[in-house]
């Protein structure tokens, strides 16, 4: 039997480091039964019911509580408008604050998906050199000043793929830029509480009162994707903007009833413990990945062992197109995600994505195995 869902399609046997989510045993059924419940015992809960715009207010005010050690300051409960996950986020951003014709600056390499929201909302995409300390400052003010954008898309910590995190000065710098040059951040940190060996800067969310910071944030990556529930976090001036799509004021807030459960869970605590255990079981992973990687492929890939997201980055020869690997690797029954897809260029192709995330260790040492052989001549 073949396990499908949006981003998965592969056998049973298969080892696949392309899939970017949680393994099915990771995600906290007893949690979010116990925090359903609780929800509709509460006769004076109105979660089955139409929403605040912005997403019920007790969900905001446990969320700007849960953030706010990993975030470097606790947000603004204001400033949260809640969404159907990350990706919705960055869609409503692009339909809102953008037009077609206009142009959208991303790192290379970036997010694919997000991308192709960009490209689906008539966007110019162009690509912006990253960096070992995030975004290339000297490369972002050439191409901001040659293209003039209407957004900057960064995923400034663990970023997808990299594994990058933008320093504290890059933050500050790429703020100061967007302020003089008047586009948009779009900072998409989705893996900001995933640290596994040291605390990443403050998250860009905390220069929103800068009015041109839109931070994105979902718990696909920490709690449960199903859920799809995320957030904008943003100044009240551009909050507004979205306040007044047609989408909010005829439902109210989107996702309403996981807000309220989701919030209950918060507001118990519960939340914590699950995060705090799914850090030290993923960063478990990452140690094993790495031994195993180095032991099998340390020869012929260049790569860094991550300190936090979900992901290694591999560089392979010059001469190796991971994409022309594809086919080989299926008969192997594993999988990755070629490098060329990261790439608004089409370049990177010796290069590849793997996701730990997914798979128990005994499964990742056997998967990286059968990774050697498909790579390796």
């Amino acid at each position: 039997m073949i396990a499908e869902t949006t981003q998965i399609a592969v056998g049973p046997d298969c080892i696949d480091f392309g899939i970017g989510q949680p393994q099915l045993d990771l995600l906290p059924r007893e949690l979010l039964w116990k925090a359903t419940q609780a929800v509709l015992d509460d006769t004076s809960n109105t979660s089955l019911n139409y929403g605040h715009a912005k997403g019920d207010i007790r969900f905001r005010q446990a969320l700007a509580d849960f953030l706010a050690p990993g975030y470097g300051c606790r947000p603004d409960p204001a400033h949260f408008l809640t969404t159907n996950g990350a990706s919705q986020a960055i869609h409503l951003i692009a339909n809102i604050y953008a037009k077609p014709g206009d142009t959208v600056l991303v790192e290379e390499p970036t997010y694919f998906l997000a991308q192709q929201i960009f490209e689906d909302r008539g966007l110019k995409v162009v690509s912006v050199k990253l960096g070992p300390d995030g975004i290339d400052l000297t490369d972002l003010a050439k191409m901001v000043k040659k293209h003039k954008p209407a957004l900057l898309y960064t995923i400034p910590v663990f970023q997808n793929p990299t594994g990058v995190t933008a320093s504290l000065e890059v933050r500050r710098e790429l703020v100061e830029l967007a302020q003089k040059w008047g586009f948009l951040v779009v900072a998409d940190e989705v893996y900001q509480l995933l640290n596994y060996t040291e605390t990443p800067p403050p998250a860009l969310a905390s220069f929103v009162d800068s009015e041109v910071v839109l931070s994105v944030g979902s718990f696909s990556k920490i709690l449960a994707p199903g859920l799809r529930l995320g957030w904008i976090q943003t100044a009240p001036a551009l909050q507004q903007k979205l306040l007044d799509f047609g989408l909010f004021k005829s439902g109210g807030g989107l996702n309403h009833h996981v807000c309220c459960v989701v919030g209950k869970a918060m507001a118990f605590g519960w939340h914590r413990t699950f995060t705090e255990s799914l850090k030290r079981i993923y960063g478990h992973r990452v140690e094993v990945m790495d031994r195993c990687l180095r032991r099998e492929l340390g020869d012929y890939a260049q790569f860094e062992k991550p300190r936090g997201g979900y992901f290694f980055w591999l560089e392979l020869p010059k001469k190796v197109d991971a994409s022309e690997l594809m086919e080989k690797a299926k008969e192997m029954k594993t999988g990755f995600r070629p490098g060329v897809r990261f790439s608004s260029r089409g370049k990177l192709k010796n290069y590849l994505r793997l996701s730990f995330a997914h798979y128990h260790e005994n499964a990742i040492e056997v998967g990286v195995e059968r990774l050697a052989k498909v790579l390796k001549p």
